[in-house]
């Protein structure tokens, strides 16, 4: 278990288009093995439904993505999240395993956020505590 703060070796930065694949591919597993629920959801339908709706919403610039990166290579993906663009939106936020209880996921995500749409097993128990005041609302864009 690492004891270190590790914060100052990471920075956040803007999505690149270079970090589509990674960030669609984690995201997708993450939120599908990551929820009981969706697991019985066959996966090739959970996969071409959630590409074709993420592609979309990232194409109509209906998503802003940020990137936790190492601090002297910014191709070295840490962490991520998916927010709408005015930041009151929370749609996913990732960190690699080793990574996590470094405080990344908090400097990825708004201190105020007012609805959250996708929740992990992991998310539904973090999210009342760090967000008291957020909404779950899977149909919020």
């Amino acid at each position: 278990k690492m004891n270190s703060n590790l914060e100052g070796l990471y920075k956040i930065r803007e999505f690149k288009q270079e970090d589509l694949k990674f960030v669609l591919t984690t995201f997708l597993n993450s939120y599908y093995y990551g929820n009981q629920i969706n697991k019985h959801i066959p996966k090739n339908i959970f996969w071409e439904h959630y590409s074709m709706f993420f592609n979309t919403a990232l194409n109509n610039n209906l998503l802003n993505i940020q990137i936790a990166c190492l601090e002297d290579d910014d191709d070295v993906i840490l962490g991520f999240s998916i927010l709408s663009p005015d930041y009151l939106t929370l749609h996913w936020v990732y960190v690699k395993q080793v990574w996590r209880k470094q405080k990344m996921a908090r400097s990825l995500t708004p201190k105020y956020i007012v609805n959250i749409t996708h929740l992990s097993d992991l998310g539904l128990k973090l999210y009342q505590q760090k967000f008291p005041g957020a909404i779950y609302n899977p149909f919020k864009i």
